[in-house]
């Protein structure tokens, strides 16, 4: 067992996505941060009940910006991830599902999202719990990483599938099966988990771990190399280098 990721109580790190990825750590959502989540999202109600206008909130979304509408998380929030879950093509990996799920709740866990607690605890609950959704690849709505975050958004609506223990599900009974129930949406929790840059920003923290453990076994394999025809170390000098200092050469 791998010690548990507390997320919340400093910044992640790409060792920390890797960790939960891959390693299936576990995530600890920090008191202070859910603390956070729940003042902005008091916030976000104080500001609607005011007649503010929030995107997404109580202004329609896209070209519908200007249209005002009656804030309502039981119908709109709700809507908002079916309607942007439209991927196709491969599906992604498991490892990569579970970065997104952690790039995504670091971002929830500033408490600048609007998210309520309920759906913040939700979503780690899909990571502890080992249910990953259904994820395809390759979407066309808009910017950021809608479509993808759209499908996992989707699980916690009970809606589309999930790989729960090595056997894919529909949504709502990998929920079941783990023991998640579905948490009542907020007035913001719909467009808060699928308007990021999470699916990028995970994956991507994959990829930098990857290129490390790479250039960690080059470095091995040189100085093997070294060690193997008794190579003499001079040319590693860091003065040798500074004679023609390239940058990074050193």
């Amino acid at each position: 067992m791998t010690d548990p990721v507390r997320l919340g109580a400093a910044p992640m790190t790409t060792a920390d996505i890797r960790r939960i990825a891959r390693d299936d750590a576990t995530v600890l959502l920090d008191e202070a941060a859910l603390q956070r989540v729940e003042a902005g999202h008091r916030a976000l109600e104080a500001l609607a009940a005011g007649g503010a206008a929030i995107y997404g909130v109580s202004t329609g979304l896209g070209a519908a910006v200007d249209t005002r509408i009656e804030p309502d998380a039981a119908v709109v929030q709700r809507r908002i991830p079916p309607g942007r879950a439209v991927g196709v093509g491969r599906l992604a990996e498991r490892d990569e599902v579970r970065a997104i799920i952690a790039a995504r709740l670091a971002g929830l866990c500033a408490g600048r999202s609007g998210a309520c607690r309920a759906v913040t605890e939700a979503l780690a609950a899909l990571l502890n719990h080992g249910v990953h959704p259904v994820v395809p690849m390759t979407g066309s709505v808009g910017e950021s990483d809608l479509p993808p975050l759209a499908h996992i958004a989707l699980t916690l609506l009970g809606q589309g599938e999930a790989e729960h223990r090595g056997q894919r599900l529909p949504a709502a009974e990998a929920l079941a099966r783990a023991g998640i129930a579905p948490p009542v949406f907020g007035l913001k929790d719909g467009l808060a988990l699928v308007s990021a840059n999470a699916a990028s920003a995970g994956i991507g923290a994959l990829v930098v771990e990857d290129a490390a453990q790479a250039l960690r076994a080059m470095l091995a394999a040189t100085a093997l190399s070294f060690e193997g025809y008794r190579a003499g170390p001079a040319p590693l000098d860091p003065r040798a280098a500074a004679l023609r200092p390239a940058p990074g050469q050193g």
